[in-house]
């Protein structure tokens, strides 16, 4: 499988850590809050693929949910420690990259530390064997689309197909076949876990903007191990592009969770 600077240039996955200097107050989602540092920072010459929602002291911050018609804003609060993870494309070099999220501090934020992946195609095999596989997913905050239509809850075939799509994109590699072969072997297995949850995404000419969106847990059936292994493949890099819809504040996070071969 291609490295993706052999298409494109240089991707990279950037986690960075911040210590917050002054309370900052949120008022909507917070991956819209990490959107606007995100182009505050870096500008319009760095291309965000998908940003993480806001995480504070280790748990992701569910900002601008919506509950009885009342928007719940939270404060981040000085001392704490924040962090959050964008996804992009660029062909800047990561010092200038670093120099600028050191800029932050004009926001209370100061840096801490900062760490650069370059993103590849998962290749490495999970050694599955055995003809039944259970996947475990979790999903933050989630909006699924079908020909206009959002799909509140984690379908197998949106998961599969948005991944694999925006791993073709990224990748300049048809997985179409691919994705249409596996949506075929992969179920959902049980109840999922899950909340329809509605979210504040900011302001617009003086109007709320609100959406709705899904989050909690599932699990799913995959038939043969070699088609577990390309689902685990197609979220592993999942995890670090998203999936769905608004991927660019936040939307769509996901997170492998578990899979266990059933004899």
């Amino acid at each position: 499988m291609r490295v993706l600077s052999e298409v494109y240039g240089r991707a990279y996955v950037v986690q960075a850590v911040f210590t917050v200097l002054k309370s900052i107050p949120v008022l909507s989602w917070s991956g819209s809050f990490v959107s606007s540092l995100v182009h505050a920072s870096l500008g319009s010459s760095v291309k965000p693929v998908s940003v993480s929602p806001l995480y504070v002291d280790d748990r992701v911050l569910l900002s601008g949910s919506v509950l009885d018609g009342r928007i719940l804003a939270r404060s981040v609060l000085e001392g704490s420690r924040l962090s959050f993870r964008v996804t992009f494309l660029t062909k800047q070099s990561l010092d200038i990259i670093l120099s600028k999220l050191q800029n932050l501090e004009a926001k209370s934020l100061r840096l801490e530390n900062v760490n650069f992946e370059e993103l590849r195609l998962p290749k490495d095999p999970q050694g599955i064997s055995g003809d039944k596989v259970l996947v475990s997913i979790e999903f933050l905050p989630t909006i699924f689309l079908y020909r206009g239509w959002r799909v509140l809850y984690p379908s197998p075939q949106r998961l599969i197909y948005s991944a694999a799509s925006a791993a073709a994109k990224l990748t300049n590699i048809d997985l179409r076949k691919t994705a249409t072969k596996l949506a075929k072997k992969t179920e959902l297995v049980g109840t999922p876990k899950i909340k329809i949850e509605e979210y504040s995404i900011g302001k617009k000419e003086g109007k709320e903007r609100i959406v709705k969106t899904f989050r909690g847990t599932a699990t799913y059936g995959v038939y043969e191990a070699k088609n577990a292994e390309i689902l685990i493949a197609l979220i592993k890099l999942a995890e670090k592009i998203n999936v769905g819809k608004s991927r660019g504040i936040g939307f769509g996070q996901i997170k492998l969770r578990s899979f266990t071969v059933i004899s």
